[in-house]
């Protein structure tokens, strides 16, 4: 169970590491009450994991904000309002502290080149962990018709004749995407793993663990 992780550290438990966890609140991570529950489960896995340990955690929202402490799980709750316009992750500059355990969670699904932005989270880190969230159709949609998209950040709007042409195109686009990701991770000496909503909570936590985000007690 989720409670029955700790951190991937390598480290004792005594050792009191500095874990700083960037979340992504912008509205993309809550286009449907699945994705809300899965976004809401996973922190709350990583919450555990946290206060577990003597860990010193904070938690990173943006570079606007002060990082807010993490003692127990419950203080997670105050971050499943996702209504940013834009993601943490686009920011330039986040507080992360020296040498801190840095696990980023986020679907991804902006602008960014992932070397460049993988490279910006594991500076200066001890060790990086990327989590990637999405809704199974966010990583293989199906053929739909015509379909109007909405952009719940940019609020713009997009008619789409989603054919099985259209469908092939985007599963390659969002599989350069994830292993983009993946590659730059690894490149940094990072963990990657990418999470589907809908998979139970004890389930999210053994992939965690497969990944090294987290060891099992």
């Amino acid at each position: 169970s989720s409670s029955s992780t700790w951190w991937g550290t390598g480290a004792p438990r005594s050792s009191a590491p500095r874990v700083d966890l960037v979340v992504d609140i912008s509205r993309s991570m809550v286009v449907t009450e699945q994705k809300l529950r899965a976004y809401g489960e996973l922190l709350g896995v990583l919450a555990c994991a946290c206060a577990s340990t003597v860990a010193d955690a904070r938690i990173i929202t943006t570079s606007a904000v002060p990082p807010q402490a993490l003692h127990v799980p419950e203080d997670i709750e105050r971050f499943l309002a996702c209504d940013a316009a834009l993601s943490a992750l686009e920011e330039v500059h986040l507080p992360f502290r020296r040498r801190s355990l840095r696990v980023v969670v986020s679907d991804f699904l902006f602008p960014h080149d992932a070397d460049m932005l993988v490279s910006r989270f594991a500076r200066d880190s001890a060790m990086l962990s990327i989590v990637q969230l999405t809704l199974r159709e966010e990583a293989e949609p199906e053929a739909e018709g015509g379909r109007k998209l909405v952009d719940v950040e940019g609020r713009g709007e997009l008619d789409l004749v989603i054919d099985e042409a259209a469908i092939s195109d985007y599963r390659a686009r969002f599989s350069r995407l994830r292993l983009g990701l993946s590659s730059a991770a690894r490149r940094t000496g990072a963990r990657f793993v990418h999470v589907v909503a809908g998979a139970p909570a004890r389930d999210v936590a053994r992939r965690l663990a497969a990944a090294g985000v987290l060891e099992s007690a």
